[in-house]
């Protein structure tokens, strides 16, 4: 073994010794949302993020509903104006953000734990979680930006070979609906449709609250009567259906008037807490999740010349989230791309990694893993993800000792399970 291998080797055990994942509690709200709490007393600082079942997943037959409405909550408040809540944050050193995705609807908040403020920005969260105004201007401006944004995705090769993979992957299924609308939806969008959606999603029992920082665990339960109150306690949204495996493969081309080609390959995947996440990590580690050093990487990238970039990963969520290989090459190195892409994917779904990739593999993740945690807003992440997903809380106390435990035949009936490679999506777009 080389001195730069052993000095990695030590460094790496170093970090797996001296890692010690911050300590977690869960507990219901008095209304019903789920808590995920850790005391972080380094620095005077909350952070709070509060996660609603309110995704994309949940638009039915309106998409992109549930993005205007994550917008909408901060376009006005208890009478208060956007401008008028941002002025009170700005004064107050408080920062507020909000977004969407397909599984979830979410808002975050920072403050310094001093009262002044801290009391202003519970004041001000509850009051955008429990009297949003809705402004019909605000509605109108949104709306004109998503038909942009629309407009400007059609310029997008990248994005029309996203939004067509999932349309292929899932077809009816939830995941299938494009979360940014459709020109179609977008033009029935109304004030009280938001309201609606508003009034059935962002309810307490719906909701997943992680809050981080210098407060202990009575203060903590204060701030969350305190942001919850007068909220509604209303109903669990709706369980999603089952994503089903693809019956057959399919190719997908899309001409599009562009120097490159992007290909998006994959199917269907895994949830959350399925049993064989650990070993699919590692092994898409290996596959293509670690850029330049892992076998896509090294074999399509590097040796061959064939691709600007090319990656895998598993996009674990509530139902079955997709795989995906993604790809961009020449127009005039499509076939070829593709053809190296599933012999590598085939290889390795049936015979895995070889030790010495396994063994990377498990340092690099295992080695990474403490850097999550660099602050509290990364922390409030992982615990909000923790309970929105109904994840053990022991996770990240866990997460290394799941990494290395890992073997080579776990990866190989792991992806031989979740992975069919006679039954991939294909789309590319491009000359």
């Amino acid at each position: 073994m080389n001195k730069r291998l052993i000095t990695f080797t030590a460094l790496f055990s170093l970090s797996f010794c001296l890692f010690a994942s911050p300590k977690i509690e869960r507990w219901k709200s008095a209304n019903g949302a789920t808590v995920v709490y850790s005391q972080v007393k380094e620095l005077p600082i909350l952070d709070i993020r509060i996660i609603f079942a309110a995704g994309a997943s949940r638009d039915n037959n309106l998409p992109g509903i549930a993005s205007i409405t994550n917008s909408m909550l901060s376009e006005g408040a208890a009478g208060k104006s956007a401008n008028h809540l941002s002025e009170i944050f700005d004064s107050h050193g408080i920062n507020f953000s909000s977004g969407s995705a397909r599984d979830m609807g979410w808002l975050d908040i920072r403050t310094v734990t001093d009262p002044q403020h801290l009391n202003i920005a519970i004041t001000q969260l509850n009051q955008i979680l429990t009297q949003p105004d809705f402004p019909e201007d605000a509605i109108q401006r949104l709306t004109k930006q998503m038909q942009v944004g629309l407009r400007q995705k059609k310029q997008s090769p990248g994005a029309i070979a996203r939004e067509q993979f999932y349309k292929a992957v899932y077809g009816s299924h939830p995941y299938g609906i494009p979360p940014q609308g459709t020109e179609e939806s977008i033009k029935q969008f109304s004030r009280e449709k938001i309201i609606a959606f508003y009034k059935k999603y962002y309810v307490a029992v719906n909701a997943t609250v992680a809050i981080v920082g210098d407060v202990d665990r009575k203060e903590a339960q204060q701030i969350i009567d305190k942001i919850f109150n007068n909220l509604p306690q209303g109903k669990h949204a709706e369980t999603l259906p089952v994503a089903a495996d693809l019956k057959k493969g399919e190719k997908i081309a899309i001409e599009f008037d562009s120097e490159q080609t992007h290909i998006f390959i994959g199917q269907p995947g895994i949830r959350k807490t399925d049993k064989e996440y650990f070993p699919l990590v590692v092994g898409n580690h290996i596959l293509g999740g670690n850029a330049l050093l892992s076998i896509l990487g090294e074999e399509v990238r590097k040796k061959r010349g064939l691709a600007y970039s090319v990656y895998s990963h598993f996009s674990p969520m509530l139902d079955r989230g997709p795989f995906i290989i993604g790809c961009q090459t020449q127009n005039s190195r499509k076939d070829e791309s593709l053809k190296t892409i599933n012999k590598y994917l085939r290889e390795f779904i049936k015979n895995g990694p070889t030790e010495k990739q396994l063994t990377q593999a498990k340092m690099n993740l295992s080695g990474s893993f403490p850097l999550g945690f660099a602050s509290n807003s990364s922390i409030a992440g992982w615990l909000g993800n923790i309970g929105f997903y109904n994840m053990p809380l022991d996770y990240l106390d866990s997460y290394q000792e799941n990494i290395n435990k890992v073997t080579k035949a776990d990866i190989i009936a792991a992806f031989q399970k979740a992975l069919n490679p006679e039954k991939m999506i294909t789309v590319t777009v491009g000359r």
